[in-house]
């Protein structure tokens, strides 16, 4: 079939201009007739295709994450240069976790110095402070060297531990007689405090027997005058006011349904050396306060009742303290007790090793600080600065993790060129994927071909020169040559068709993107 196609010659011609003649001529031919695109033509002479122009260079600019538009910075049309920041798209999460990144590093980078001056701090510490160590490790030694000696002597050993335990005896003996002491001490000390308040109490009743012939009860000898007085429904300003107490020329008789006895009242209530309140302040010369009286009496009362407790939790804590004396003394003799029996030639010899390993370790320790740090310290000093540093390092690496996602949030030119439309408004959702710019390189045009199919492709080359003509403008004609030519067919309409690509040797200014085209190209 191939081959006839290519032997029909003029007749191919004929019928391919009766196609188009009629084809085009008759309405739709179809559902979409008028967009339909027709198969290239290829005569014995001719290798014709179909092209759209295209910039030499273009990019459909898409973001790599979902965002929100909030400024465009481009419009169509508008020239821009390799680099220039074209959309700006919100970025306050990436933002966050930048700043959150950076103030991680710089923790880390606090820590690590402040991890550097301990250490070197230490050290100097440990630098200063190594004579006086050393010197301490000495004496260590030479007291073990002493204990070791001692430990040998197992004579004296014995005779320590009964001088020990004579002494815990004595100890005993001693705390037991300072518990008989703070017992009688406090005894004495509780008697003269009981026999104060027992006086404080008896003189606070007194004053309610001389002033109102009454004397209170226990329970209310507990209460201060103002509640008790309260209580009795008493107002010395009323009780001892004359007037109250007198009918005519007579004194009132004793009335029983009150509490004290109006004819004591009433006699005291003559004598005009009485002030009943003392609200006037202080007393004039030779008067007599009768709230006074009563409230100085319940002070002496209340603060002997005060010492009373005192000297009673006092001998309590005394008594106590030296039982718990007794009891410490107790066990201590038991220890000395215990210790003693226990001395043997086997607890002798087990001394004895304690002893040498004693003098081992104070040895061991002091041949450390002759020889400097200790290099488990030096070890452990390392780790900790390596690990430091490893945190700075990876505190360092996440600030540049999140910091590319937060450059890539905005859209910019991947090169000089023109806008060739922008899908995006401020304020829109925009997608990861979807072209919303599209730019171009303007400078110059080249032809890609939408039609070349299997039967013409195979007469079509590299570097070969076609004829270029455009739909939109015909009257103009340019030659260009083919620079490439698609390895892959695509199917298009039932047909295999390659694109070519094709660069123009002028450049016409009324040229615009996807304008269609036309190449010819004559069999050599």
């Amino acid at each position: 079939m191939k081959k006839l196609v290519f032997g029909i010659g003029v007749l191919a011609v004929v019928a391919a201009g009766a196609f188009v003649v009629f084809g085009l001529g008759g309405g739709n031919g179809g559902e979409d007739g008028a967009a339909a695109t027709l198969p290239p033509v290829n005569t014995g002479d001719l290798v014709e295709a179909d092209a759209v122009v295209v910039p030499v260079r273009s990019a459909g600019l898409s973001l790599p994450a979902a965002g929100t538009v909030v400024e465009l910075l481009v419009a169509v049309g508008e020239r821009v240069e390799a680099g220039q920041l074209l959309i700006r798209i919100d970025a306050e999460r990436e933002a966050a976790a930048l700043a959150e990144a950076e103030a991680a590093l710089a923790s880390a980078r606090a820590a690590l110095a402040q991890l550097r001056a301990a250490q070197a701090k230490e050290e100097a510490d440990e630098e200063d402070a190594r004579p006086a160590e050393l010197a301490a490790a000495r004496t260590a030694v030479l007291d073990a060297r002493r204990a070791l000696e001692d430990a040998e002597d197992t004579s004296g050993i014995t005779e320590e531990a009964q001088d020990t335990a004579s002494a815990a005896e004595r100890d005993v003996a001693s705390a037991e007689r300072d518990v008989t002491v703070a017992r009688l001490d406090g005894n004495a000390e509780t008697e003269g405090a009981q026999k104060s308040y027992d006086e404080a109490a008896e003189g606070y009743r007194d004053v309610y027997a001389k002033w109102l012939g009454v004397t209170p009860s226990e329970a209310e000898s507990s209460q201060d005058p103002d509640a008790l007085f309260s209580a009795w429904g008493l107002d010395l300003e009323i009780v001892f006011d004359r007037a109250n107490l007198t009918s005519g020329d007579l004194a009132v008789a004793n009335d029983p349904s009150t509490v004290w006895n109006e004819l004591i009242v009433f006699i005291w209530a003559g004598d005009q050396s009485l002030d009943r309140t003392c609200d006037a302040g202080e007393l004039s010369p030779g008067k007599v306060c009768i709230e006074r009286e009563f409230d100085d009496a319940w002070d002496e009362f209340d603060q002997a009742g005060n010492r009373l407790e005192s000297a009673r939790a006092g001998a309590a804590t005394a008594v106590a303290t030296a039982e718990n004396a007794v009891i410490e003394a107790e066990r201590a003799l038991d220890d000395a007790r215990t210790a003693l029996d226990d001395l043997g030639t086997e607890r002798l010899s087990l001394g004895i090793a304690l002893a040498q390993a004693e003098l081992a370790a104070a040895e061991r320790e002091a041949a450390a600080l002759e020889q400097g740090r200790d290099p488990l310290d030096v070890a452990l000093s390392a780790a900790e600065l390596a690990s430091a540093e490893a945190n700075v390092a990876s505190a360092e690496a996440r600030l540049a993790l999140v910091r590319v996602p937060l450059e890539e949030r905005d859209l910019r030119a991947p090169f000089a060129g023109t806008i060739g439309s922008l899908d995006a408004r401020v304020g829109e959702r925009v997608s990861p994927g979807v072209v919303v710019v599209r730019i171009a390189d303007l400078s110059a045009w080249r032809l890609e071909t939408e039609n070349l199919d299997e039967l013409s492709v195979v007469n079509l080359r590299e570097n070969d020169r076609v004829t270029v003509t455009f739909d939109a403008l015909p009257e103009l004609e340019i030659v260009g040559t083919v620079v490439s030519i698609g390895a892959f067919g695509e199917e298009k309409q039932g047909a295999v068709t390659y694109t070519a690509v094709i660069d123009l040797e002028k450049h016409d200014e009324r040229l615009r993107w996807n304008m269609t085209a036309a190449i010819t190209k004559r069999r050599d």
